[in-house]
């Protein structure tokens, strides 16, 4: 089962080969979120079987995540929650955390500034842990990790991630596998 049509919430990449090999459907980018349609028939078809790898898997990084939490957060611990929730959607805005937050944008940028902190360092700090962290995970091609961090494109996140570690993230990964 295929879908008909995947909706991305970033800007077309160079290549898209690899999308359409994965998706094998119509592929729309620069769309406001995530999205997959299939067809009606489809959806009423019965599940096989599971995965029991993947699910284990998930299951055991939600449950590393969940330890990961403070108990106490702080403002800027929240702030963090929610950007790394909808990070893989593009880059997080200012007015979306804010308002998930229930607070104005001026309100948050207040905040953090109280904790010594700015938005735009915790998305960039949140990025380079983050990467640092999947670029473990040898499942996942590189370009795929820059997506889940909310870069437009592999380029904008080997930019990044030279920046931050003075190497590409093939040469980190090499060497942290070492």
């Amino acid at each position: 089962m295929n879908p008909t049509l995947v909706s991305l919430p970033y800007d077309r990449p160079d290549e898209v080969e690899a999308h359409r090999q994965m998706f094998r459907s119509d592929l729309r980018f620069g769309e406001p979120t995530w999205s997959m349609e299939f067809r009606a028939s489809d959806l009423e078809l019965p599940l096989v079987a599971a995965d029991e790898t993947l699910a284990g898997y998930l299951d055991e990084v939600a449950s590393l995540r969940l330890e990961e939490l403070p108990k106490d957060e702080s403002f800027t611990d929240k702030v963090r929650r929610i950007v790394w929730a909808h990070l893989s959607e593009g880059q997080p805005s200012v007015a979306r955390v804010a308002s998930e937050l229930a607070v104005s944008g001026r309100t948050l940028q207040r905040r953090l500034r109280e904790e010594g902190h700015s938005f735009a360092e915790v998305v960039e700090t949140l990025r380079k842990q983050k990467a640092e962290a999947l670029l473990q995970d040898r499942n996942l091609a590189i370009y795929e990790e820059g997506y889940l961090l909310g870069y437009s494109d592999s380029t904008a996140f080997y930019r990044a991630f030279r920046r931050w570690h003075g190497t590409s993230p093939r040469e980190y990964r090499q060497l942290s596998s070492s």
